[in-house]
């Protein structure tokens, strides 16, 4: 009786951890955070600081050649760096996580319009 007892409490103590764990590691819809466009016109290079962890999304309609470069001034040694190419007559889109109150430097060299999408999309 004590071992069904026990075994019971295991199997619904670890289901619940299992759900548990996998509620608070993905993506929660909080809404997100538009960037505005205009900044990263010209291959201009923009700072942001991001206000939570989460992801910067970007997606350049222009049909264009375009890179995407992103680096985060915050930590010192192995500074995450991420260059997308797009060579080809197609959107370029990127993911990137981001680490709340961490700086990024990101640029954008050829086309951006109001067309483009530039989001932040916090985690839970």
């Amino acid at each position: 009786m004590l071992k069904s007892l026990l075994r019971l409490f295991c199997e619904t103590f670890l289901k619940s951890k299992k759900e548990w764990i996998q509620n608070t590691t993905f993506i929660q819809d909080k809404g997100n955070i538009s960037l505005p466009w205009e900044p990263f016109t010209g291959g201009k290079e923009v700072e942001y600081v991001a206000p939570e962890n989460g992801l910067f999304q970007c997606v350049i309609r222009a049909k264009t050649p375009n890179q995407i470069w992103i680096i985060c001034d915050s930590h010192n040694a192995g500074a995450p760096r991420m260059y997308f190419d797009q060579s080809a007559n197609e959107w370029l889109e990127c993911f990137y996580r981001m680490e709340k109150g961490a700086r990024y430097r990101i640029r954008i060299t050829t086309a951006v319009s109001a067309d483009d999408t530039l989001l932040f999309i916090p985690f839970n």
